[in-house]
């Protein structure tokens, strides 16, 4: 899951919280259409 990897880096780096937000819930859609 090298995306959720990518994810996690842009959070904890926290000056790239609205991208990472914007981000994973594109994410998430695109796991849960998967699923």
């Amino acid at each position: 899951m090298a995306s959720g990897l990518v994810l996690e880096l842009a959070y904890d780096d926290g000056g790239l919280f609205a991208a990472t937000w914007r981000a994973g819930s594109w994410w998430l859609e695109v796991e849960v259409g998967e699923a």
